[in-house]
């Protein structure tokens, strides 16, 4: 997971922006509202990411159906 892990989180600073976040307000609305960016940011792309993968799914579904029941009416050998 830390590889994946943003670089403020992998921070050995982490216990003291935890502080920050829970003392500080003007920090924590910083903070709150960059992870709901990313949140939205990851939001959009994993949406997009399905999207695609229905386009996909409806292509080769398109193509099955042609080759089970074929446009001319003939049965597929």
């Amino acid at each position: 997971m830390d590889a994946l892990a943003p670089q403020w989180y992998r921070s050995a600073r982490l216990p003291a922006d935890l502080d920050r976040i829970d003392l500080d307000p003007e920090f924590r609305a910083l903070f709150f509202r960059a992870l709901d960016a990313e949140i939205q940011r990851c939001t959009a792309e994993r949406l997009d990411e399905l999207e695609a993968l229905a386009d996909a799914v409806g292509g080769a579904a398109e193509t099955l159906q042609s080759l089970i029941h074929p446009p001319s009416g003939e049965r597929a050998a």
